[in-house]
């Protein structure tokens, strides 16, 4: 992060216009999505006053503050956009783009950012296929740079939704980035048939988190979250109902009552209880577990 106080006045002035004008433009694109029409209009007058401006003196700096400028190049897609001129708007996604590959560290994780918002901007203006021609290109330069397998490359792949690729390449790169595995496992999970196509992944998450953490690792209870997720979607409930058990062991010796609560109401929905009839005393024992603890917590407020 370029430090602000170093940053000559000019700078430092268009940073708070920057700020400001993208307040107004979320103001402006959320009243819209309400359909409060002449609001939402004020609100992106006033973001295109302030961006503009900002635009201007980070334009005329740019040789000094190149991460703001290359930065404010979304913002202003983003305003274009919400003013009609998506052809304006992908032109500075490009821009940005060229100059983030131009100017920013290989690993720097806006490179990623600038390349998702991009493939998302074209893809919603139906030029899906310019876009991925786009990653494309940025991907055939990295391997050449990196070869076919590397941190670089899986965060590039990732950015154009090859998520099932970046998991398998990255269990096989040591160390193993888990953070982005993670990242990775959490976009599969919100498609149901890619969880079901890809339960093996999963598995091979969990299994690398119980042979190289604690017993009861935080992650480990998340990943048995998603393994019984995984086998409801399956309709093999008696999987599910296990892992679901396990988690709750490892979320009961952190004290996280949040997922405790979340993880309990699923094991004693009524859907569990009629396909899991010999898990009925377990079930009744949470329950009753709950209600003393819900009596002593009345207790205590008296």
């Amino acid at each position: 992060m370029l430090d602000k106080i170093s940053m000559p006045q000019p700078g430092r002035r268009a940073m708070i216009l920057q700020m400001i004008g993208k307040a107004h433009l979320v103001q402006g694109q959320h009243l819209r999505k309400k359909g409060y029409v002449y609001p939402a209009r004020m609100e992106i007058d006033k973001a295109d006053k302030n961006l503009q401006e900002a635009y201007r003196i980070f334009e005329a700096m740019k040789r000094l503050e190149k991460a703001h400028f290359i930065s404010i190049l979304g913002d202003m897609s983003n305003l274009h956009e919400e003013k009609g001129d998506c052809l304006l708007a992908r032109d500075l996604l490009r821009k940005q783009l060229r100059m983030a590959q131009k100017y920013l560290s290989f690993d720097d994780p806006k490179q990623q950012i600038y390349l998702e918002n991009l493939i998302r901007v074209y893809e919603s203006h139906g030029f899906r296929k310019v876009a991925m021609k786009i990653a494309w290109k940025k991907l055939k330069s990295y391997k050449k740079i990196f070869g076919n397998i590397h941190p670089i490359i899986a965060k590039t792949l990732m950015a154009m939704g090859y998520y099932v690729t970046v998991c398998h390449m990255l269990f096989d790169i040591e160390p193993i980035d888990e953070h982005t595995i993670i990242e990775c496992l959490n976009k599969l999970s919100r498609d149901k048939d890619s969880n079901i196509r890809n339960i093996g992944l999963f598995q091979k998450w969990l299994y690398y988190l119980i042979q190289n953490y604690p017993t009861y690792e935080r992650r480990t209870a998340d990943a048995l979250r998603q393994m019984a997720n995984i086998y409801n979607d399956m309709k093999e409930f008696d999987k599910a109902y296990s892992y679901l058990y396990r988690s709750l062991k490892i979320y009961k010796h952190h004290q996280d009552h949040l997922n405790m609560r979340c993880v309990e109401d699923l094991m004693t929905h009524p859907f569990y209880l009629f396909h899991q009839s010999k898990n009925q005393k377990m079930i009744q024992l949470i329950r009753i577990t709950n209600f003393i603890l819900a009596l002593f917590e009345d207790n205590q407020n008296i």
